[in-house]
């Protein structure tokens, strides 16, 4: 009977299994979503309080707390913060960092919000459960008419945009609010008698368009408009106002009828010095190819400019271009990877064998992409960086079979047996090492949490790589070596002179370590402690990006009014745009601006808050100009709080030094911040402290005397509305025939605002006669919190404070840590530590907590593959010898130690299991045989020199392209993989044929023990 493949080693199944799979992987990736960065789940949001007028303590009493209360019962919920102001509070919402379905739980929130506002009338709650959407694009509206013109127009390009399909949400940013003003000056009330009550019952009646009737019989089903419905300006102006004298008057006699903005806007945006409106816009995250929806989008926009003599939109802020950069970096970094792998393959490797691997690479890629797409997978930086990682990994298994049936046919075997033998030999030792390899990835896998979500992708893609390779290792690498039977004389000549060198070194190695392992291991000793000492860079945890966009964060005190930070802020703006190396420039005042960059820090409706935006010339480096701008601020702003910051990746930290006082007695509270403040004045590596906290402000309090009012038939709400109507205006009603709904606001534009002047506000009392305010009440002037911040419930105070550059900010907090909480314990008071300390532990404990499992899987692929002890624990005990070099190697580049380099190190932990697995594999076989101890370690190192050395190069220049990389998140992974590499192969052939003589059991155990 003629010997037969096994069916998976079929050639028409094999290649037609690879062609399907590599075409689906070419449409996959050509019709995948794409985007720059991961999307997270939503789990921070936030709840704005609105309520004008209303002090720091009654928004706390009546609003604030009744929240807290409402939403306590909610276990998801992990922190409440809250920041509350004059006439608003902000309630930032965490969900805990495993919740996944928050869609359900934002739901719940809405709801039990919603039972609360039925029973709060003079406040208005609205939540903003999508606060971590990327509003990636910005546009800028210029008509040239003013911003009520402006605005205008933004709400129609809002619509226009809206009706694109991925465009999820479009914001108006810096609104400056539009109102329909009524200027009712006092003279008029004076003169005529009407009071701005009467007007504002008036205007409400003749607008309540609750008054609705149909027409009968009507065959054409004419319908019949509201009679009482505000329409136009012309007709409110048309409006017949009843005087007390019996007579009626139009409205326009008596006053004046414009648009205005909204004198109580708390955000702005200026441009180059130019106050303007602007649109930030959301696409639909996870669905959507972000460089064609921008292509739609400048369509949409050019065809919007062509109607107008000057363009009135700009865009400024246009993410899909990073987005495509980024993708087009790291792909040109996969290509070069790919191509110095094949070409190590070459010189090391025959032609078939390094034409078979190289294959097989790209094989492998193509039918991971095809599975990841088919189940929606996006593409963004964190996919590719995940094949890029796994480049060094997918030929490891192809080089191991081609070399072993290489071997077999040097040996004279036939290809059918060849194929056969080496298939069978190595089918369960792969296994094994995939098996263990998968398991250094499943803690990234399986880890929860914002950090976790980030990088994700990689696990997934290394996970999903190292499978394929698997497969295509044992059933198209086998095929192709029946296919193909190309080869070039000169070229194996050569080639098999560098194996016989490799084998004839890595057989010395072993012969010398084995014959001296004393000498031998005491180098390696001194070796490790001279590493373990070279003091690694200090840095930050989580790396910046490279953009060519970087911000300034202006701080004024807590009360600040937005007209002072406008004011410094468009100070720094101006100095900025003086500068030859800036471009560009984007200021926004009372809030942080739109979030377009995930990492960045939102503040909503903070009027001492400023951020201005820049953009650079290409090739200005960033970090240096951060620097220099740092130095030159703080000495044209000493008093204020102002840093120049880059765009970073990881979690958005407002500070990187953040620390906590919570305590509920406040004096004491305020005497333990400044306690810790003067402390932290003294250090020279932390700038820019400021208080998150304020003493207080000036309030005006007016009283008023019940008998008075009584006497005058008036009632306290009636006199507040005539005091809205002398300061900010006094709304009416809401009108209804713009794009949006608008107030209509009755004012005097002629009051001064003055308390003098407020208190000889008159009013009409119930005879006709005019009193002024000052006869019914008094004033007086004292100190009332105008900010006050609170944490699950609780008061806090914060201290928040940005490091000098090269300085690690979690070894500086170690440091301080002790006397810090001293402090806080004199003051019967508790310290927390937040910013970038906090965030780290975050990510660290994300990890370590599904570590478990991935050593669980680890031990048992060991026992599974050697069922013994005694091999699992010399695997095991390999892991921290070969990892020693990726520290190390970063100190020597001058790179910090951070989250991506510990990603580096698991990556690290499958190719170190890797290699000792099959090395001792190959020393259980050569003892099987009946060769001597030592004997058989040697033509196992000998062996195995090839594969090893040819892996860790593949890895190494599958690499490099990332060390050049643009970004500065993957220099810190790759180097990290680069120095372990290093490490690990050096502990595999000069310590491992050591540790594995001394565990190899006694001849009379050696054939149960070592069964393979």
């Amino acid at each position: 009977m003629k010997n037969r493949l096994p069916w998976y080693l079929n050639t028409r199944l094999a290649l037609s299994m690879v062609l399907l799979l590599c075409v689906t992987g070419i449409a996959g990736w050509h019709f995948a979503s794409k985007q720059e960065d991961p999307h997270f789940a939503y789990r921070n949001g936030f709840i704005v309080v609105s309520s004008p007028g209303a002090s720091v303590q009654q928004l706390t009493d009546s609003i604030v707390k009744p929240i807290e209360r409402a939403l306590s019962s909610i276990d998801e919920i992990s922190r409440l913060n809250v920041r509350v102001k004059l006439g608003s509070a902000t309630v930032d919402v965490e969900l805990q960092e495993d919740e996944y379905q928050t869609d359900a739980l934002w739901q719940r929130i809405k709801e039990r919000l919603a039972e609360l506002q039925s029973t709060i009338h003079n406040a208005q709650i609205d939540i903003v459960d999508r606060a971590q959407d990327t509003q990636g694009i910005l546009l800028s509206i210029d008509s040239g008419g003013g911003l009520i013109s402006d605005r205008q127009l933004a709400l129609k390009v809002r619509e226009q945009l809206l009706a694109i399909s991925a465009v999820r949400n479009v914001t108006l940013v810096g609104d400056p609010g539009l109102q329909l003003a009524v200027d009712f000056p006092k003279s008029k009330l004076l003169s005529t008698g009407v009071s701005p009550l009467d007007l504002a019952e008036r205007l409400q009646q003749a607008n309540s368009q609750h008054l609705y009737a149909a027409l009968s019989g009507n065959m054409t089903g004419m319908g019949l408009g509201a009679v009482d419905r505000l329409s136009d300006v012309h007709y409110l102006s048309q409006k017949q106002i009843l005087t007390p004298s019996g007579a009626y008057v139009p409205l326009s006699s008596i006053a004046d009828i414009h648009y205005r903005t909204n004198p109580l806007a708390d955000e702005l945006f200026w441009k180059n010095g130019k106050q303007v409106l602007g649109l930030a816009i959301t696409l639909v995250p996870n669905a959507v190819d972000v460089e064609l929806v921008g292509e739609e989008i400048k369509s949409l926009i050019a065809q919007i400019n062509a109607r107008y003599t000057q363009a009135p939109v700009s865009i400024e802020l246009f993410q899909p271009e990073f987005s495509v950069k980024r993708i087009e970096g790291l792909m040109q970094s996969l290509l070069l990877s790919v191509t110095g792998v094949a070409l190590v393959l070459l010189c090391l490797m025959s032609v078939r064998s390094a034409l078979i691997v190289a294959l097989s690479i790209p094989t492998a890629v193509l039918s991971v992409i095809a599975v990841f797409t088919s189940f929606d997978g996006v593409i963004h930086q964190m996919t590719i960086a995940g094949l890029v990682l796994s480049l060094g990994l997918m030929v490891d298994n192809g080089i191991i079979v081609t070399e072993r049936i290489t071997h077999f046919l040097e040996q004279g075997q036939s290809k059918f047996d060849s194929i056969i033998k080496a298939v069978t030999e190595l089918k369960g030792p792969l296994a094994c090492a995939t098996l263990t390899t998968v398991a250094a990835f499943v803690p990234m896998l399986l880890a929860k949490g914002s950090v976790a979500d980030f990088i994700a992708t990689i696990p997934l893609l290394v996970i999903l790589c190292i499978i394929a390779s698997y497969l295509i290792s044992l059933t198209l690498i086998p095929v192709l070596f029946q296919l193909l039977s190309l080869e070039i004389a000169w070229l194996r000549r050569a080639q098999q002179a560098s194996k016989d060198r490799l084998e004839t070194i890595g057989s010395g190695i072993a012969y010398a370590s084995l014959n001296a392992p004393r000498r031998t291991l005491l180098y390696c000793a001194v070796a490790i402690a001279v590493l373990i000492n070279v003091k690694s860079q200090p840095g930050e945890f989580f790396p910046k990006t490279n953009r060519n966009q970087a911000y300034v964060d202006i701080q004024l005190p807590i009360g600040s009014h937005i007209a002072n930070t406008t004011n410094i802020g468009r100070a720094v703006e101006q100095y900025l745009n003086e500068r030859d190396d800036i471009t560009k420039t984007w200021m926004f005042a009372g809030f942080s601006g739109p979030r377009f960059y995930y990492n960045l820090v939102q503040q909503p409706s903070e009027a001492h808050v400023a951020r201005v935006v820049f953009e650079t010339h290409k090739g200005v480096s960033v970090k240096a100009l951060v620097s220099e701008l740092n130095q030159v601020l703080k000495t044209k702003f000493e008093a204020l709080v102002i840093h120049a910051r880059e765009l970073g990746q990881g979690p958005p930290i407002e500070s990187p030094v953040e620390l906590r006082i919570l305590g509920d007695d406040r004096i004491q509270s305020m005497r333990a911040a400044e306690a810790i403040l003067e402390r932290l004045r003294t250090h020279k590596a932390l700038t820019n402290l400021s208080r998150g906290y304020t003493y207080g402000s000036t309030q005006l309090n007016i009283q008023f005397d019940e008998s008075l009012l009584i006497q005058q038939g008036l009632l306290e709400s009636q006199v507040s509305q005539y005091i809205a109507w002398r300061s900010s205006g006094l709304v009416a009603t809401k009108l209804h025939f713009l794009h949006e709904p608008i107030d209509l606001v009755i004012y005097d534009s002629q009051a001064s605002q003055s308390s003098t002047d407020l208190l000889n506000t008159p009013i009409i009392n119930t005879a006709g006669n005019v009193v002024p305010l000052a006869a019914l009440a008094s004033q007086n002037m004292r100190g009332a919190p105008s900010f006050s911040q609170r944490m699950n419930g609780s008061p806090v105070l914060t201290i928040k404070s940005d490091v000098a550059l090269g300085v690690d900010e979690e070894q500086l907090l170690e440091t301080l840590q002790p006397e810090l909480l001293a402090i806080a314990a004199h003051y019967g008071v508790r310290l927390e530590f937040g910013g970038e300390l906090e965030e780290a532990h975050n990510a660290h404990q994300a990890l370590v907590t599904t570590l478990p499992a991935g050593i669980a899987l680890l031990l048992l692929a060991l026992i599974v593959q050697f069922n013994s002890l005694r091999w699992m624990s010399v695997v095991v005990l390999s892991i921290p010898f070969g990892i020693l070099g990726a520290p190390v190697m970063l100190a020597l580049v001058g790179i910090p130690f951070g989250f991506m380099s510990i990603l580096g190190v698991l990556a690290l932990t499958g190719i170190v299991v890797n290699s000792t697995i099959l090395l001792i594999d190959a020393t259980l076989q050569n003892l099987a045989q009946g060769m001597s101890e030592k004997r058989a370690i040697q033509l196992a190192v000998q062996s195995r020199i090839r594969p090893v050395i040819v892996t860790t190069l593949t890895t190494i220049i599958g690499m490099v392209p990332l060390t050049f990389s643009g970004s500065p998140l993957w220099p810190p992974l790759a180097w990290a993989v680069i120095g372990g590499l290093v490490s690990s192969t050096l502990v595999i052939l000069f310590v491992m044929p050591i540790v594995i003589h001394g565990c190899i059991p006694k001849r009379a155990l050696q054939h149960a023990e070592c069964n393979v």
